[in-house]
């Protein structure tokens, strides 16, 4: 049994927030509002009138902000509950249930969810507070209209190590979806994508050890929006120094092979056949011996099917399997 911050959202405009199953099998129920400051401590009460007047809205976070629109209209804000729930799918009801169209405030309160430190978050480990963010990060990035300062507070939340360095990871990856939306919406000279091609060029030569790696998946999917020979030419650069380089992280080096392998870059097969014996990451051997299907020549075969007959690791297996086939082809 987990538990949950819950709150109440009184409405009679429901332009917000779409019912689900979950949340309307418990209106008609008493609810109170309590703050996990106090321990749970009662601090406002409402017994719901009906359908049509309440609807109790669960978030993960322990002292959100929830809108509040009473029945003669206006609105506030209220403390989320810290209460005993009995499904922990509740969280996920009410990422399902945010529409498209979001109101400014219903932005401001995801802006607040998402600017609260992971280590605040009592309720869940930060794997599962990473995940809730990611969640409403896609909703924030699948809105009709981009939110006003979106590309903004992700370069914030991906440099302030206050917050997980998982979610620091996912705000990496949404500049690059940011990125290619700009790019299809025709806002190629916005300041919002020189700031996303700055932030994202700048962390790939960052010593997190997924971030360079990420970065350069972000660039690529800006690249390719562009549909810029150019600029993916400077990617596919990108992806040979940082598979080459000893100062790249591994798990960012698997990626760069990847990524270079996706370009045709068949300059990566030196790097690849030297890490595929002088690492121990398994990330990037199995991203090597990909390279080697892919751009390799006849005489890679040995070195795969010795891999194939005395494999380390099941996956190592198939994938010295697969490349052999490819390489067959050829």
């Amino acid at each position: 049994m987990l538990w949950w911050a819950r709150s109440l959202w009184q409405t009679s405009r429901r332009d917000d927030i779409h019912s689900s199953p979950s949340i309307a099998a418990e209106r008609t129920q008493p609810a109170a509002v309590t703050s996990a400051i106090t321990g749970g401590t009662p601090v406002v009460s409402a017994q719901t009138a009906g359908p049509q007047s309440v609807e109790r809205v669960a978030t993960p976070m322990a002292a959100s902000l929830i809108p509040v629109r009473p029945e003669g209209g206006g609105g506030s804000f209220v403390s989320a509950t810290h209460q005993k729930v009995d499904s922990p799918a509740l969280p996920a009801s009410i990422i399902a249930s945010l529409h498209r169209k979001l109101s400014r405030d219903r932005i401001e309160w995801a802006y607040a969810e998402l600017s609260r430190p992971s280590r605040q978050n009592v309720l869940m480990s930060h794997a599962q507070d990473a995940s809730y963010k990611n969640d409403l990060l896609d909703k924030l990035i699948l809105q009709e209209k981009l939110p006003p300062d979106l590309v903004r507070r992700l370069i914030q939340w991906n440099q302030d190590q206050n917050h997980d360095i998982l979610f620091r990871d996912y705000c990496l990856q949404f500049l690059g979806s940011v990125g290619e939306r700009l790019l299809r919406e025709d806002s190629k000279n916005s300041d919002d994508l020189r700031l996303v091609n700055d932030t994202l060029n700048a962390a790939l030569h960052s010593t997190e050890p997924s971030f360079p790696g990420t970065a350069l998946l972000g660039l690529e999917r800006v690249a390719n929006a562009e549909n810029d020979a150019a600029m993916k030419q400077s990617v596919a650069n990108d992806a040979i120094l940082l598979a080459s380089s000893d100062a790249t992280p591994m798990a960012s080096r698997a990626t760069a092979i990847n990524v270079a392998v996706h370009y045709g870059r068949t300059d990566i097969l030196p790097t690849a056949r030297r890490l595929l014996t002088a690492s121990n990451d398994s990330a990037v051997q199995l991203a090597c011996i990909s390279a080697l299907g892919a751009l390799g020549n006849s005489s890679d075969k040995a070195t795969l099917q010795a891999i194939a007959s005395n494999p380390p690791t099941p996956y190592h297996a198939a994938a010295a399997q697969t490349a052999l086939a490819s390489l067959s082809t050829r």
